[in-house]
């Protein structure tokens, strides 16, 4: 790896500084097409891990032909990845087929005990009814960084959850194919 020229911070702070309202705004157009939850905290999110990104590649970022452009596709492929994490939440929320609206029948009873109650009508309000996290935190009277917070604290216990039921299921009973999870690729970490 090539040494690095002394102005990079300066740089990137340059990049950042006349970047940051236009990468915000094409965050929130691609958010809502993609029909994602798409709240102004969700874009933000997008376009900081868009710079962090920038940074932790930034000797490639730094020699870029285009660095705005280098930026941009970036920001498309972070929203992409969060659109498809918010897709697998619902799906796995209530194992419910993506084209689907309906849960099926039980699937909230299936889920007691895994999931509180509470957290689990927050988690249907963000992926099934695509409430935005401002219609939350007014309806509940927080914070955005609160819910935020909240949200990964519930996903957190749900990855956990989640993973110990999957090592207790006994071989006999896995599934393979488009119903269950195939193994042999690790299954999904979101």
């Amino acid at each position: 790896m090539a040494t690095l020229p002394k102005d990079v911070l300066l740089f990137y702070e340059h990049i950042v500084r006349t970047q940051h309202k236009s990468l915000h705004r094409l965050a929130m157009v691609l958010l809502s097409q993609k029909g994602s939850i798409g709240s102004i905290s969700q874009a933000e999110d997008a376009v900081q891990e868009a710079f962090t990104i920038a940074w932790e590649k930034r000797e490639e970022f730094y020699h870029h032909p285009n660095p705005a452009g280098w930026l941009t596709i970036t920001l498309k492929n972070v929203v992409k990845n969060m659109v498809r994490a918010d897709q697998r939440w619902a799906e796995r929320l209530l194992q419910i087929p993506p084209d689907s609206v309906l849960s099926p029948p039980g699937a909230d009873l299936e889920l007691e005990g895994f999931v509180p109650p509470e957290d689990l009508d927050l988690l249907k309000r963000l992926y099934l009814h695509k409430e935005t996290y401002e219609e939350i935190c007014q309806d509940l009277g927080i914070k955005k960084s609160a819910l935020a917070m909240r949200v990964n604290r519930i996903k957190a216990q749900f990855r956990k959850n989640y993973a110990e039921i999957e090592k207790n299921i006994p071989p006999e009973c896995e599934q393979t194919g488009s119903g269950g999870h195939d193994n042999s690729r690790g299954g999904s970490k979101t």
